[in-house]
């Protein structure tokens, strides 16, 4: 299955919020800005090609350079790749890279501006998207049934496990399911009632 995490910075207007304000990135004389963050992956699928990072960002500042602004992506350690925008655009650089890089548990994502000159720009959030099993992490897991007529969900602490069906997020429903013990642990299996159901 597909899994996505999103670590949101800010999510208020882009040039009214204090907080939003406080992440504008400068790239002034030639000086990257590099912004670290960890991010927690979880039950990663070993076969799983690719894995990708998406870096949701606007620009702040405008000059005669074109493109205005520049971002570098490195995941532990390794470069994975780059984007580039401009002037006062929202863009979305999309980094396609290895999934072996990843690693169960936290994983350092590190963003670093290479716009040169005046470069200024929001950081709004950053989302990484990476194959995975359907396992719970700390007896929580939202999921998609991705077209499978089963799904098997492992990995819970204890037998009391409430799942919800949240395709229509309006109005959640219930799913009935019976825990089965497996080796100090708990699964559940369910059959979703449409391919694309998704699930809390």
């Amino acid at each position: 299955r597909a899994h996505e995490f999103a670590f949101t910075l800010c999510r208020r207007a882009w040039n009214t919020d204090e907080l939003c304000r406080a992440r504008w990135w400068a790239h002034k004389e030639h000086i990257a800005v590099t912004e670290d963050m960890q991010i927690p992956v979880a039950g990663r699928d070993d076969g799983g090609a690719q894995a990708r990072l998406t870096v949701n960002v606007k620009g702040a500042s405008d000059t005669a350079a074109d493109p205005d602004h520049g971002l570098a992506v490195t995941v532990n350690g390794t470069p994975v790749g780059a984007g580039t925008f401009d002037g006062l655009d929202s863009a979305n650089i999309v980094v396609d890279f290895n999934a072996n890089l990843l690693n169960d548990g936290d994983n350092n994502i590190q963003l670093t501006s290479t716009g040169g000159g005046s470069s200024i720009f929001y950081l709004d959030s950053v989302s990484l998207a990476y194959d995975s099993f359907y396992q719970a992490d700390n007896g929580v897991l939202s999921f998609a049934a991705d077209g499978n007529g089963e799904v098997i969900i492992t990995g819970f602490r204890d037998a009391d496990i409430l799942l919800l069906d949240i395709s229509d997020p309006d109005q959640p429903r219930v799913v009935a399911t019976e825990a089965v013990a497996n080796g100090g642990a708990y699964d559940v299996a369910i059959e979703p009632a449409a391919a694309n159901s998704l699930f809390f």
